[in-house]
């Protein structure tokens, strides 16, 4: 009785460790299947986690290389422009050289028949002293006339220079990516007054002013008046250029206001460039 007891708690426990095992082994094999399957997704999540950085990795780069090819070309385009337009400054400053030079020797035919004629207007004068001044005077507001349009005609080539100069340092600005459009339009109201400015600069060389005497008495004031009338026009040629000047000023500050990294290769135009306007007497 005893010996069957025994053999049958033999047998259970015997049993219960079988299935135990059995149960442990099954467990172990679930545990393994899912840290596979755990271990197979997060594979699967990395792989698409690091295909989708390298596509937008290579559309980031696609972008950064075409927005640089756009850029090169542009800073090409205005490179080309500010080749052309200084070849066209240059080409109109030789135009307007020669313009003047022409109407001053067309001018000397005028000038040679405005002394007879005021030397013919002078026999009313008694006074030798007084007819030698007034033809003095005749000859130096000629004078004046030549020096203040030549003065003029100079002080337009030094903003013409700047010009070109702040155009070379906007092409540089505009290759890091600065937007210049406001030095770009700058420089366009410069060459628009530098072009009127030298017009009436032109007309004022080509003119000059013959005394109209009255009487022997009345001399001073008929001397004076032709000499107001030759200030009056050179201080309103003398405007013109002031314009230039103001505008050539505005550009040099729009261009001194952009982003200091894009203005480190060289130093940086006057925001007032100093261009000499000589005043009329």
């Amino acid at each position: 009785m005893n010996k069957k007891l025994f053999f049958s708690v033999f047998v259970f426990v015997l049993s219960a460790v079988c299935i135990g095992g059995l149960v442990m082994a099954e467990e172990g094999s679930m545990v393994k299947e899912n840290r596979d399957a755990v271990r197979k997704e997060i594979k699967t999540t990395r792989d698409a986690v690091k295909t989708e950085i390298k596509d937008t990795r290579n559309t980031v780069r696609a972008e950064i290389k075409d927005n640089r090819e756009q850029m090169k070309l542009k800073v090409e385009s205005a490179k080309k422009d500010l080749e052309a337009k200084r070849e066209e400054m240059k080409l109109q400053r030789e135009e307007f050289n020669e313009r003047l030079k022409e109407k001053r020797q067309a001018l000397q035919e005028q000038i040679k028949e405005k002394k007879e004629t005021l030397k013919e207007r002078l026999k009313i004068v008694k006074d030798e002293r007084k007819k030698q001044t007034v033809e003095k005077l005749d000859q130096r507001m000629d004078a004046l006339n030549e020096k203040m349009t030549s003065h003029f005609s100079e002080a337009l080539k030094k903003i013409d220079d700047l010009l070109v100069r702040i155009g070379e340092r906007a092409n540089r600005a505009e290759e890091n990516g600065i937007d210049v459009s406001a030095v770009r339009s700058a420089i366009t109201s410069v060459s628009t007054s530098i072009e009127a400015s030298r017009a009436a600069i032109a007309v004022q060389a080509g003119k000059t002013y013959t005394i109209t005497i009255t009487s022997e008495t009345g001399l001073r004031q008929d001397v004076g008046v032709i000499r107001q009338q030759l200030n009056q026009d050179l201080r309103a040629v003398q405007t013109t250029v002031k314009a230039a000047h103001e505008n050539a000023r505005k550009a040099a500050t729009a261009l001194a206001q952009l982003p200091k990294p894009t203005l480190t290769s060289s130093p940086t135009p006057s925001p007032s460039p100093e261009v000499e306007t000589e005043e009329v007497e």
